[in-house]
């Protein structure tokens, strides 16, 4: 993923492309359910390399 899309990637409705399917809210809505849960999603991304997407759920 390019870097200037890792800040948007979770605003709603943000595609980064229109070639790619989807209404752009998926990672969204996951970033509003961790936020409720009191976790978080962290993102690391190398252009032509990989993305890699930290969920941290806390135990109650």
């Amino acid at each position: 993923m390019s870097p200037e899309y890792v800040e948007d990637i979770f605003k709603l409705f943000f595609r980064a492309s229109d070639q790619a399917k989807g209404m752009g809210f998926g990672l969204y809505n996951v970033q509003n359910a961790l936020l409720k849960l009191q976790g978080k999603i962290e993102v690391q991304s190398q252009p032509n390399q990989g993305t890699t997407f930290t969920v941290v759920i806390p135990s109650k």
